[in-house]
């Protein structure tokens, strides 16, 4: 990574994940240790974005679920804002998107757009920025899952030089990655030297490098590696720039009872890029249409509440709301106008809880655990499927002082008209 990324001890890093994820061990030991820069930890889980803001990190790293969080404080903190910035920043935020946009394309944009741009970044963006600790940001990285094409195009046009990162623990972390000047929102990048990128004739995406493992400890029967490839189980291609366009899982990929077949986290990533939606889980194989279990944003959608005079007491109570669930139904609504008929989502649920890791329904990365999540919520699934408008289901909460307590939960199906 360090061949193609300019790395030197003058740089701060932020380290807030976990050592368990291969990505984090490459930043922190393979890039710190041989590049030598200042690793910075949070003092406390409850404190990452205050420290954060503290040490004002040059290189970053996040899964896309970080890069979402920081995008929604922006449009929070924006929301808030008198009329006169507010206008100020739209008009920034066009003429960012406009310079992106052309960027992407491969072509320069023109000297007028660079320098107005460079005129908002420090009149408008630069400050928001500091605000949530990216003010001294030079590369910033996602990895673990495609990032929303959206909040990528966001933060870019905010100034912000995010880049996307491809790889698995089994190629010790990673394989591919945008350089400077050469970056795609719908790609990963091109390979590191020394790693060869393939599709297989199913589409698989397939690598090769010194960096591929010889096997998994105690699995010899394992046929993930063959030959020297490293065979990844994601589905994907590679465009005529030698971009790597990772699509999902392949065996998260969606066919419907139709044969329409839906990539579940490109829809996911559109309805994740509203502020008010924390989560969201695309179903289901071998049904007729497409729905959704949603996580609303507690903290975003508890202002939008108070702002708008709804009262709640807890998150349980406010995810089943009547006018949350018509302010998430007009978000579904524009989702849906950019995707084809088979692929719009029918009807959908608010979860009476956050997915969590504790509850082995996410990963500490925040991955999905879908196998998981579809066994525990079968009853909700099938209540989507029927043609009932609400679903009891005895469930587990979590209170902030870390008691549980099980409730009968009272979960409403909204069909998207």
């Amino acid at each position: 990574m360090r061949m193609v990324v300019p790395m030197s001890t003058q740089d701060d890093y932020f380290s807030f994940l976990p050592f368990a994820w291969i990505g984090e061990i490459m930043m922190v030991f393979s890039c710190g240790l041989t590049a030598g820069f200042r690793v910075n930890f949070y003092e406390e889980p409850e404190t990452v974005w205050r420290d954060l803001r503290e040490v004002g990190p040059t290189i970053m790293f996040g899964p896309p679920r970080i890069w979402r969080d920081i995008v929604s404080q922006i449009q929070v903190k924006i929301a808030d804002s008198g009329y006169l910035r507010r206008r100020l920043y739209e008009k920034a935020l066009a003429l960012g998107l406009k310079k992106v946009d052309t960027e992407f394309k491969g072509y320069n944009p023109p000297f007028l757009t660079k320098l107005s741009h460079k005129i908002m970044y420090w009149l408008v963006f630069r400050p928001i920025l500091d605000k949530v600790g990216l003010k001294r940001l030079r590369h910033a990285y996602t990895g673990g899952a495609q990032v929303s094409v959206d909040d990528f195009r966001y933060l870019r046009a905010l100034g912000v030089n995010i880049k996307q990162i491809y790889g698995q623990t089994e190629i010790s972390g990673i394989s591919c990655l945008h350089r400077d000047g050469d970056v795609d929102p719908w790609t990963s990048g091109k390979p590191l030297p020394g790693t060869v990128i393939a599709i297989t004739k199913d589409g698989e995406i397939i690598s090769k490098s010194r960096a591929v493992m010889k096997g998994y400890y105690d699995r010899p029967e394992s046929q993930d590696v063959r030959n020297g490839w490293l065979f990844s189980g994601d589905f994907g291609m590679v465009d005529s720039k030698g971009h790597l366009i990772c699509i999902d899982r392949m065996s998260d990929i969606i066919v419907l009872s139709n044969g329409t077949r839906v990539p579940p986290q490109h829809l996911e990533n559109r309805l994740k890029f509203s502020p008010y939606i924390r989560e969201a889980m695309i179903l289901d194989h071998g049904r007729p249409y497409v729905t959704a279990i949603l996580n609303i944003h507690p903290e975003n959608v508890g202002k939008w509440a108070e702002d708008n005079n709804i009262p709640y007491t807890g998150y349980v109570d406010l995810s089943q709301k009547k006018e949350v669930y018509d302010l998430v139904e007009d978000i579904i609504k524009e989702v849906n106008k950019n995707l084809t008929q088979n692929m719009r989502i029918r009807k959908f649920t608010i979860l009476y809880k956050e997915f969590h890791p504790d509850d082995d329904e996410i990963t500490r990365t925040r991955k999905l655990r879908r196998r998981l999540i579809r066994e525990k919520y079968k009853p909700v699934i099938d209540a989507l499927y029927s043609d009932s408008g609400h679903v009891s289901f005895l469930g587990e909460v979590r209170y902030e002082d870390g008691r549980r307590d099980t409730i009968n939960v009272t979960m409403y199906i909204r069909e998207v008209t």
